[in-house]
């Protein structure tokens, strides 16, 4: 759906492959300083991706969140792709909700940046935007982590970084590593579905080149998404900016991104 205040009109999917997991999304197509946000919601989870910037929306979203927390004994999270501004800016105002329990999950480096209210790092001065910051969060693929036991899946692209988050009794949050647009870019993939952040965006007209942006690192990436999509039946791409697309076209836009990488 598009974005827009309350969200009246929310619509939820059913993903191919999960069990009890359903997704939703908030498009903001002629937002130029904002990103899409993604919502599951499984029996035991409600899970937040990328909030976003805009305060009224946040509002609207944490609203959401405590709706279905309230509904079902879930576990309230927002999960990151990473830290640049235009993606997190709205956790902050939706941590701070009254009476809303919820947790955020994010690469080690993006909760080091939140913390540290890490201007360069988030991209606020370039975007900008204020500096998005959070006390607290889970870090993912640092050691020890509190959240899964990261593991690595040799691809012909190199070892892609993964870790398993249960989500519910059949169903699981898999989140991979992929820097390259940021170096604590992450995936998050239930069943067939895979939400990729902004992969696709440091390349094409009118984005800016954010500081941490590796264009040798994002060819590893991109190689890795493409075995992936091939190995692990995902049928539907969820990007930070665009709209969704099938395995075909996404493995199109990946393949033509690296052509651009390798001119």
């Amino acid at each position: 759906m598009a974005g827009g205040t309350g969200f009246s009109q929310l619509e939820w999917d059913t993903i191919p492959g999960a069990y009890e997991t359903e997704l939703a999304s908030v498009l903001r197509l002629d937002a130029s300083n904002c990103c899409n946000s993604y919502l599951l919601r499984s029996p035991e989870y409600a899970i937040l991706v990328d909030p976003g910037t805009d305060s009224d929306e946040a509002d609207a979203l944490a609203g959401l969140m405590a709706q279905f927390t309230r509904e079902m004994p879930r576990q309230a999270m927002i999960c990151l792709t990473h830290c640049h501004a235009d993606h997190c800016l709205g956790a902050s105002r939706i941590l701070d909700t009254p009476g809303l329990i919820i947790s955020l999950v994010c690469h080690k480096l993006a909760a080091d940046a939140l913390r540290n209210r890490d201007a360069d790092l988030t991209g606020a001065t370039v975007l900008d935007t204020a500096t998005p910051h959070a006390a607290k969060a889970i870090a993912l693929f640092a050691l020890p982590t509190s959240a899964g036991v990261a593991r690595d899946m040799e691809t012909p692209g190199g070892s892609l970084r993964c870790l398993t988050i249960p989500i519910g009794p059949r169903d699981a949050l898999q989140v991979y590593h992929t820097p390259g647009h940021s170096p604590d870019g992450l995936c998050f993939r239930v069943g067939g579905a895979l939400i990729t952040g902004d992969i696709l965006c440091p390349e094409e007209p009118g984005m800016p080149r954010l500081p941490g942006h590796d264009p040798e690192e994002l060819e590893h990436t991109l190689n890795k998404l493409l075995w992936l999509l091939d190995h692990a039946n995902i049928v539907a791409i969820y990007p930070g900016h665009g709209t969704p697309m099938n395995r075909t076209q996404a493995g199109e836009h990946f393949r033509a991104l690296r052509a651009k990488l390798n001119a």
